[in-house]
């Protein structure tokens, strides 16, 4: 005579958490693993908890090649809100079965259910909420790893491109000093906007490499008129606004304590996208 308690998992198998020591000495786990496939079961654990109803035997019953051989027997699925979320089994008494036998031991499934049920719950919270915190530890690794990898980026790009920056800024310079007034206002005008563009290409260049050191040399923040950052971006807008033949409308703008090397082309930003819109 033995009898076996176990709960249905999320996957489809009887999880025992205490099986008594005849299965592991005449049954096939020889593992001892407490986990039952229940498509593998004998038809009686089975007929039970697709059911979900009490079954009754008190007749041999086949079973796998080398279960226990079973000669009388009483399954009674443990149900919660109409689904089975255990098992009672009861196998080889003496004597048969009897009504009173179905009906303690479906009192007890009873008295188990809820209990049951909650346990359930709450432990698979905790798997969930478990992996959830796995899942968002990973994002995290992951996107330290990406801002890691941005910031190496930003610093080699803009430290390439500091040298032939320079050498535009020196000719575009020299430009200006040899031939202002020499040619036309139109000309002096064009010769001022490209020393102007180099000069803030220098600038956006520094703020990038500014960027790139964020996480580990983050940029001072001071007090900083926002109107004047954004007079200067509208100045370093001028051509691109002229050529999409859109207007950047500001109010005014309060002083803000940041970094304004970052808030530049920030606000640049801004005003670029919604002229698109």
């Amino acid at each position: 005579t033995y009898g076996l308690f176990g709960y249905v998992d999320d996957v489809g198998y009887l999880i025992c958490p205490s099986v008594p020591e005849e299965i592991w000495e005449r049954g096939p786990v020889g593992d001892h693993t407490a986990e039952f496939s229940i498509e593998s079961m004998h038809v009686i654990w089975q007929e039970a908890l697709e059911r979900r109803e009490t079954v009754v035997s008190n007749q041999p019953t086949p079973v796998p090649e080398g279960f226990i051989p079973i000669e009388r027997s009483l399954s009674v699925p443990i149900l919660h809100g109409g689904e089975a979320v255990g098992l009672l089994h009861l196998a080889n008494k003496p004597s048969d079965y009897d009504e009173h036998d179905q009906e303690l031991l479906e009192g007890l499934a009873s008295y188990i259910a809820p209990v049951l049920d909650a346990r359930l719950r709450r432990e698979r919270q905790e798997q969930r909420r478990y992996e959830a915190e796995e899942a968002l530890e990973a994002k995290a690794r992951e996107l330290e790893r990406s801002n890691t990898d941005l910031s190496q980026f930003a610093h080699v790009a803009s430290h390439d491109l500091q040298e032939p920056l320079r050498m535009v800024s020196s000719y575009t310079s020299l430009l200006r000093d040899r031939y202002t007034g020499q040619i036309d206002d139109e000309a002096d005008a064009y010769i001022d906007f490209a020393v102007e563009g180099a000069n803030r290409m220098r600038e956006l260049i520094e703020g990038l490499l500014a960027f790139s050191q964020v996480q580990s040399q983050a940029a001072p923040l001071e007090p900083t008129e926002l109107n004047k950052v954004m007079t200067e971006v509208q100045h370093t807008l001028h051509v691109f606004l002229g050529e999409n033949r859109a207007k950047l409308e500001v109010g005014d703008l309060p002083s803000v304590m940041g970094a304004p090397g970052q808030l530049h082309p920030l606000l640049q930003n801004l005003g670029t996208t919604r002229t698109k819109l």
